[in-house]
């Protein structure tokens, strides 16, 4: 189970826990110029396999430590339909996470706002 908190104006934080992680979506803002902060007790990797919002599309979280995603990209497609949940829409990117061995343990998304 993950949860995410809006921490400051900058990152959002999504905390995971293995072995059963299932982070919900999590919104940022393309304006505030937010990112996604990982953190993990467990090393893992997370990766967006269609398309990325920000200019990497995998991010290894080390084992008691956190990985920041950057500001999303000025080509980063926007969602604009409030709370919008369809991952098919513009603005949606599901990314899995992984542990080190490559099993997927979960598929949210990120989804990016104005």
């Amino acid at each position: 189970m993950a949860t995410a908190a809006i921490q400051e104006s900058v990152w959002v934080n999504v905390r995971i826990q293995l072995p059963n992680a299932n982070p919900d979506a999590v919104e940022i803002s393309k304006l505030w110029k937010q990112e996604v902060q990982w953190d993990s007790d467990t090393a893992c990797i997370v990766k967006f396999l269609n398309g990325s919002p920000f200019a990497e599309t995998e991010f290894h979280v080390p084992a008691q430590g956190s990985v920041c995603s950057g500001s999303a990209l000025p080509v980063a497609k926007v969602c604009k339909k409030p709370g919008c949940t369809v991952i098919t829409h513009d603005g949606h990117y599901k990314y899995t996470i992984t542990d080190i061995t490559g099993k997927v343990l979960a598929d949210p998304q990120v989804v990016i706002k104005p």
